[in-house]
C-alpha cells in the first residue's frame, strides 16, 4: 500500500468516508434488528456495536484538518486584501475551531485552497 500524505484534501476525503460508513453501518445495524432468523448471537453482537468509535475518528480527523489551517495561519503574512487579512487575524487569534463559520474566515480558506 502507498503513503498518502496528511493534507486538507486528503483528510476531507477520509472524513467523507467514515461520515458514509457512519451512516451505512447505522443502516445495516438497523436492518439486521428487524431481520428474522438471525441467531441470538448474531443480534446481540450487532445490537453490541458500538457506533461511538467512528464517531471518535471522525472528530480526531477534524481536529488535524482544523491543525493544518491553524499552522498555515501562523505562518501566513498579511496582504492587501483586506477580507483575507481579517480570516487570517482572527484564525491567529481565536483558533480556526471557534471562527470556521464566519464569512472571513470563509474566504481566507479558499483563497489558500480548503
Amino acid at each position: 500500500m502507498s503513503r498518502i500524505n496528511k493534507t486538507q484534501n486528503n483528510l476531507q476525503s477520509v472524513w467523507n468516508n467514515l461520515d458514509l460508513a457512519y451512516g451505512h453501518m447505522e443502516r445495516a445495524i438497523e436492518d439486521l434488528s428487524q431481520m428474522t432468523g438471525l441467531s441470538d448471537e448474531f443480534k446481540r453482537m450487532a445490537e453490541q456495536y458500538d457506533l461511538s468509535e467512528i464517531s471518535i475518528m471522525k472528530q480526531e480527523v477534524r481536529i488535524q484538518m482544523e491543525s493544518i489551517i491553524n499552522e498555515l495561519a501562523r505562518k501566513d503574512n498579511f496582504t492587501n486584501d483586506e477580507q483575507y487579512n481579517s480570516g487570517l487575524r482572527l484564525i491567529r487569534e481565536m483558533g480556526y475551531r471557534h471562527v470556521s463559520g464566519e464569512p472571513a474566515v470563509k474566504y481566507y480558506c479558499m483563497c489558500n485552497g480548503y
